[in-house]
């Protein structure tokens, strides 16, 4: 979470990925779930973004080494780290593997101290990157967005929402009205789910008439 410079970028062969403060506070808030138990504004959430980085990092790579300063922490959003650490007979012992929620660095990032173990990533990795098409709209960065009435739901079926008739060109950074300044409630079960690699999941539900749709 804690910015790296391109110099420490470079040795620690991770990759810098380029995301706007909004989609960096959106990829927060949904992957850190102690944050939505506090009550933040999207102002709270941009301004905890302005101070992080989103970085893929490939499978086997050293993320810190045990005893080096801990001058930052992460957040990891997808995939799983190992947390690795030398017993007195000097064997490599793996202490824990942490997946997406979970903070990385952080005691030595907090306490000052050099870390207490070594971080590989020894898991294959889907690493995240931002979305493409029309990103801003999914994550709530949209100039539109305000006009979402989160009070205020609309309850409808599967049928009526696929019977919606969509634009032939949807606005790459604005909404779609009335339809997606609506908050539209449905009774479904979750038959399917998928994470993709912009760490959004695609949902498939299914309605008591058989009905089905992809949410995400």
């Amino acid at each position: 979470m804690h910015a790296i410079s391109r110099t420490q970028l470079e040795n620690r062969s991770l990759q810098h990925v380029e995301c706007p403060v909004q989609e960096r506070a959106a990829l927060l808030s949904r992957s850190y779930p102690s944050l939505r138990s506090h009550d933040l504004s999207r102002s709270d959430l941009e301004t905890l973004g302005s101070y992080t980085e989103l970085f893929r990092v490939a499978a086997g790579t050293m993320i810190f080494h045990e005893a080096t300063p801990g001058s930052w922490m992460a957040l990891v959003v997808s995939g799983e780290v190992e947390i690795r650490k030398l017993d007195a007979a000097q064997r490599d012992r793996v202490l824990a593997t942490i997946g997406p929620g979970n903070l990385l660095g952080e005691m030595a990032f907090l306490d000052g101290q050099t870390r207490s173990a070594t971080a590989p990533i020894t898991i294959t990795v889907q690493s995240p990157t931002c979305g493409v098409e029309r990103w801003s709209v999914k994550t709530g960065g949209d100039p539109d967005a305000a006009n979402v009435d989160l009070n205020n739901s609309v309850s409808t079926t599967i049928a009526n929402l696929r019977s919606l008739t969509p634009p032939s060109t949807p606005p790459d950074n604005a909404r779609f009205a009335p339809a997606e300044n609506t908050v539209y409630v449905i009774r479904a079960t979750m038959t399917l789910y998928k994470l993709e690699s912009d760490v959004d999941y695609h949902i498939v539900v299914q309605d008591e008439n058989g009905a089905t749709m992809v949410t995400e």
